[in-house]
């Protein structure tokens, strides 16, 4: 049944391939093993499609054995390519533009070509061929590691973001980092070749070097011009500045001599007779014994090719097909063009692998995948593999109620599976209380009067719980009630100069004074005062036997009220029990030092 569904599964596949999908095929993808690792990206597959490729931003094919990297130009939105470890000699990235990491080390690349990858902020290219490299378009470049190759200049003017530079083991002599802040270089290890011209010991050679320290005894740098006076010097550790006082450039300078003399005797050997070459001698000085390398006599003749040994290996040894090299000549190592021997035997398939996933875990059972050879990753048509373990119950979900909430006290509940929804009977776990709803009037805080309302505590609706913090307005007394007739009501009367609501400013105690002054200088009896906020809610209340009242500016939590206008209502009660109710504005600002 498995091998059925695969079926079908490709044959609608094949069926939606648009025109602009691509097929995986010796003719966008040449390279085998690079072809096969795109065809696993996408389960073996023999296409790729644009959602695919729009959705692929990570490529590694680090030792892959690969030669060959046509077809990654199809990977528009790639972000990483990770490519070291090869057999590369060149490589095509001008299509990937958004790229912004490449590795290519330990390859044999010559050249390389990042002009059209302005993202670029990581580049390694370390353990290569390459001679020269612009980075003049790459503005955005983070870390940059040329290590190993043959690069004589760099040019990192514009690369203002430059913060890790490595580039040992090349032939640089000099380079500009007057502008840079570089946080992690390595400049050592520089093999610099440079040629002395002159005659009778005193060779020079024009070159600009930063402030050159470390020269041997017989070398002398002046005015832009390199000196030797010992010709059998032929090398000397160096060290340049860059630039950047942190940095320096250092290593070896091999030097070469060239005179105008005649070279009429052999002089050293420089190469035996091979297959297809005589032997080689340099020509020598009569004068001075130096010799011409560019001059060769012959010696030896070539004696021809013994194709016997193994060379290059083509490919590995797998499941199906033995192992193939290039024939190898067992005196010169050149390697025929054609013809091919066999290595190992080929070893046929080892079916211990883990395949595709074919039934997902659950709490109870494990997962089972796939048979796949462990060498080649080819599927068993039938067997299936059990992996791993079954996931176990996980019980952190709230089941079955056993106690309910109360407004103080949490619910508890039989411990349930969050997957599978199994209870366990002997794990409880706790949920929430339920909260006081304080919806109700509570006892009176402050009595209700014949024109202001009871003042209450919060009540909660499900259990006796009171808030006497939080207050709750209730009625008026009766206006037909035997007080309320008894007693004179003047209302909504309106401060003026005389009489009314004042304020004053304790400056001592920093505190709002408030004084009630009735008409004609009537005697207080009982002052109630209410202060609202611009919202409504009450901040302030209290009652006193007198029409002074002193408010330090805290609300009933004892914080400080913010700055803003507040509504003060006072009912004040003569002595004659004539009820009188005033209303005023007050302006709070408080100054904080």
């Amino acid at each position: 049944m498995y091998k059925i569904i695969k079926t079908l599964t490709a044959i609608v596949i094949i069926i939606t391939i648009s025109v602009a999908d691509v097929a995986i095929n010796t003719d966008n993808f040449p390279d085998i093993n690079f072809r096969s690792y795109i065809s696993g990206l996408v389960g073996w597959r023999n296409v790729i499609t644009t959602e695919e490729i729009a959705k692929t931003t990570l490529i590694n094919v680090s030792g892959k054995n690969i030669s060959n990297l046509k077809g990654i130009e199809y990977f528009t939105a790639l972000d990483s390519l990770i490519c070291s470890n090869n057999q590369l000699k060149k490589i095509d990235i001008s299509n990937n533009k958004v790229m912004r990491r490449l590795d290519c080390s330990y390859n044999q690349i010559e050249e390389i070509d990042v002009s059209k990858n302005t993202a670029l902020t990581n580049l390694v290219i370390y353990n290569n061929q390459i001679k020269e490299i612009d980075l003049s378009k790459n503005l955005a470049l983070f870390g940059f590691s040329c290590v190993s190759n043959q690069l004589t200049s760099l040019d990192l003017s514009n690369n203002h973001y430059l913060e890790y530079f490595y580039c040992s083991d090349n032939q640089l002599i000099s380079i500009d980092l007057s502008k840079k802040s570089i946080a992690g270089f390595s400049g050592d290890n520089q093999k610099p070749t440079i040629t002395l011209s002159g005659i009778n010991d005193n060779y020079a050679f024009d070159i600009e070097l930063n402030n050159p320290t470390g020269l041997k005894t017989g070398l002398l740098y002046y005015n832009s011009r390199l000196r030797s006076t010992d010709k059998t010097i032929t090398e000397s550790d160096f060290s340049v500045k860059t630039g950047n006082g942190a940095h320096q450039l250092s290593g070896k300078i091999n030097f070469k001599y060239v005179c105008n003399h005649i070279f009429t005797i052999l002089g050293t050997k420089t190469s035996d007779a091979n297959c297809t070459s005589a032997a080689k001698h340099n020509a020598k000085c009569i004068g001075c014994g130096v010799e011409d390398a560019s001059n060769k006599l012959d010696g030896m003749p070539a004696f021809g090719h013994n194709f016997t040994e193994f060379g290059y290996k083509i490919n590995d040894a797998n499941c199906i097909t033995p192992a193939k090299y290039k024939a190898k000549c067992s005196r010169c190592a050149v390697e025929h063009e054609n013809l091919l021997l066999n290595g190992e035997a080929k070893f046929g398939h080892n079916f211990t692998g883990i395949g595709d996933l074919v039934n997902m875990a659950t709490c109870i059972t494990p997962a089972q995948h796939a048979v796949i050879c462990k060498r080649c990753s080819v599927e068993h048509e039938s067997n299936l593999f059990p992996a791993g373990n079954p996931l176990g119950h996980e019980f952190n979900a709230l089941g079955t109620i056993k106690v309910p909430a109360t407004c103080v006290t949490a619910s508890i509940h039989t411990a349930k599976c969050n997957r599978c929804t199994v209870e366990a009977e002997g794990i409880d776990l706790t949920g929430k209380p339920l909260g006081h709803d304080l919806s109700k009037l509570g006892i009176i805080i402050v009595s209700p009067t014949c024109v202001m309302p009871a003042q209450h505590a919060t009540k909660c609706s499900q259990c006796e719980f009171e808030d006497e913090n939080k207050i709750s307005e209730g009625d008026v007394l009766d206006p037909e009630s035997e007080e309320c007739k008894s007693v004179s009501i003047i209302n909504n009367q309106t401060n003026n100069e005389k009489y009314g609501i004042k304020f004053a400013k304790n400056i001592v105690s920093d505190k709002a004074e408030i004084s009630i002054i009735l008409p004609q200088n009537e005697k207080v009896l009982n002052t109630k005062i209410v202060i609202y906020d611009m919202t409504g809610n009450i901040v302030f209340n209290t009652q006193t036997n007198n029409g002074n009242i002193s408010w330090n500016l805290l609300n009933k939590n004892g914080k400080f009220v913010t700055n803003g206008i507040y509504l003060v209502i006072a009912e004040v009660k003569n002595m004659n029990g004539i009820v009188y109710t005033y209303s005023a504005k007050l302006g709070v600002n408080k100054i904080t030092l």
